[in-house]
């Protein structure tokens, strides 16, 4: 299918926090995640599989960070070729390891890997008719650099059972998350369906935004500082007890039928975040047509 590259590594970059933000930091570690996209035109690709090779290249960046540090995404566009770029700050590669770190099953990291996690992204990205490099240095970080061919925009085909999507009227919708990857994901996809957002950092910010504007729905992330989701969810709907509520969670524990209709949470969307997820999410408390 045809892929937008930006979308995926925010994605991406959504679906490795755990790894890559919360792990770190139970040992004292604070990695910092930077994105930086170029507009590029589209990829024509197998989806999971690109996903599983980025996620693949980020979780290698953390583990060769020992301390604090920091993750950059890149895109740009080198014709005929769409660029991503995933540089780390962490320990870089002996020449040894960089001569080697390509074969199947080598690996510097004992009993814990497997030895295929950038054997695999080279397949991958064979697979897609591009290339990859590795610019690294001992001390110095890790540069994974992958060329994919893009597609012209008019030669992209649509199936025909994409001609028809799920339109809903322009919404104004309050979020709150902590986390600015996420917020970012969340803005575009909601930006992207003509929808307008008030972002906030916590459930704090959101509820004293909540009574300034006319929101048509609220979307909350469960774990923040201040005032966690499902304590936003209660004080809005003791405000406004006709609000929809979508809660954001990356946890099962939290969820039962009880808790969640105690809350007044209307409908639990669980991470990682996608544009799928989030229309079918507005879709069941807004009216929406098909159009063609």
């Amino acid at each position: 299918i045809a892929i937008n590259m930006n979308v995926l590594l925010q994605q991406v970059a959504s679906l490795t926090e755990p790894k890559w933000k919360e792990q770190p930091r139970a040992k004292g570690i604070t990695i910092e995640m930077e994105m930086n996209f170029q507009t590029i035109p589209l990829v024509m690709g197998n989806e999971a599989d690109l996903r599983e090779a980025l996620t693949n290249v980020i979780f290698n960046s953390v583990d060769a960070m020992e301390k604090n540090g920091k993750i950059i995404l890149c895109t740009e566009l080198n014709h005929p070729y769409v660029t991503i770029k995933i540089y780390d700050t962490g320990k870089g590669m002996t020449k040894e390891i960089k001569q080697r770190c390509l074969e199947p099953f080598y690996s510097t990291k004992g009993k814990e890997g497997t030895g295929l996690g950038l054997s695999m992204v080279f397949g991958i990205v064979q697979r897609h008719e591009g290339h990859l490099e590795i610019i690294s240095e001992e001390n110095k970080g890790t540069c994974i650099v992958i060329n994919l061919p893009f597609v012209a925009e008019n030669k992209v085909e649509k199936k025909p059972e994409e001609s028809k999507e799920i339109k809903i009227r322009p919404l104004k919708i309050l979020v709150a998350e902590d986390d600015p990857n996420v917020r970012e994901v969340i803005s575009l996809y909601l930006e992207e369906e003509g929808h307008k957002s008030v972002i906030t950092s916590d459930g704090l910010e959101a509820l004293q935004k909540f009574p300034t504007e006319p929101f048509d729905l609220v979307i909350t992330d469960q774990a923040m500082p201040n005032m966690s989701g499902d304590q936003l969810a209660k004080k809005i709907k003791y405000i406004s007890p006709e609000m929809p509520i979508i809660l954001l969670t990356g946890f099962t524990s939290f969820l039962n039928s009880d808790n969640i209709a105690s809350y007044g949470i209307d409908f639990v969307m669980h991470k990682p975040l996608n544009r799928n997820k989030l229309q079918q999410a507005l879709s069941k408390f807004f009216l929406a047509k098909e159009i063609s």
